[in-house]
């Protein structure tokens, strides 16, 4: 929620914790976190509550609770299949793209290519287009 919030502060802090040891704590955590949300986690944790996409597949397809199955929030249909999408898999995928290349998804989420840099230019410049005059005023 902070990088979708903040983006460019979280791209500079992401951006100082990677060659840090701290980063890389904070870097496997988020790699654990977007596994369980994308895929599964093992029933002791299930049982507390904390479920991923996988635990509530499983509980769909009738699985017992030895294999982390849980019953899903809703009953099957959009509803179930959106929060699949949207909640487990693209927040799951988007945790794992931070945590595997933070410059790189930190970058595209920021736009960085608009940030003003040092001379003061707002980014590409379009370029002229010949044959065109310049506007005299």
């Amino acid at each position: 929620m902070f990088v979708a919030l903040a983006p460019r502060p979280a791209r500079a802090l992401f951006i100082w914790l990677t060659p840090r040891t701290s980063g890389y704590v904070v870097r496997s955590v988020l790699l654990v976190g977007a596994w369980s949300l994308a895929v599964w986690v093992p029933p002791p944790v299930s049982g507390t509550g904390a479920e991923g996409f996988g635990n509530e597949l499983l509980g769909l397809l009738g699985a017992g609770s030895n294999l982390g199955a849980v019953a899903p929030a809703m009953s099957w249909g959009v509803v179930l299949l959106l929060r699949w999408v949207f909640q487990y898999l693209l927040l799951g995928s988007f945790a794992a793209a931070i945590a595997l290349s933070p410059r790189r998804t930190l970058d595209w989420i920021s736009d960085v290519d608009r940030v003003p840099n040092l001379a003061g230019a707002a980014g590409p410049i379009a370029p002229a287009t010949p044959g065109v005059p310049a506007d005299p005023r």
